[in-house]
């Protein structure tokens, strides 16, 4: 399901740049941005096991916090799966991929046990997929954290 800005804020998760609040702006100033992200613990479905929306957000957090890393607007991968569809989505979202959009459900979540406990993380896209990199310069020349082999080539553009 490809979901709204909102509906993802509302719903699982999500980010957002915040002005503070009585912050003075001129003579050169800058605001003071505050950052945040969010995600829910949600077992109710597999495809969104414990911590995978939060890997998803706090990925993203950290990869673009401001949403201002603007990239080429790319297809939903793998682009051999005849749901693809192009995504309309120009800004560094290493979630959004492999985690919205129809061919989400071809990447499930990477069980990953730690002192007995399985989490469960979201496939997460590389900066060098989005920047048709290749190869790629990431660990190992991956394009995708944490199971590599999921997406082996960088993006496809949309036409």
């Amino acid at each position: 399901m490809n979901q709204t800005r909102d509906e993802r804020l509302q719903g699982k998760g999500g980010q957002e740049p915040v002005v503070a609040p009585g912050r003075a702006v001129g003579e050169g100033d800058l605001p003071l941005v505050l950052v945040h992200a969010g995600g829910a613990l949600v077992e109710v479905d597999p495809l969104f096991a414990d911590v995978t929306t939060f890997n998803h957000e706090n990925l993203e957090w950290m990869n673009d916090p401001y949403i201002t890393n603007v990239v080429p607007v790319w297809m939903y991968p793998p682009i051999t799966d005849p749901r693809t569809v192009c995504s309309g989505n120009n800004l560094l979202e290493v979630g959004d991929p492999q985690g919205n959009g129809p061919t989400f459900d071809d990447f499930p979540a990477v069980a990953v046990p730690i002192d007995g406990v399985t989490y469960h993380l979201q496939q997460l896209v590389l900066l060098q997929w989005f920047t048709d990199e290749v190869p790629s310069s990431a660990e190992n020349g991956w394009y995708t954290f944490p199971d590599p082999t999921s997406i082996t080539t960088p993006a496809t553009y949309c036409p």
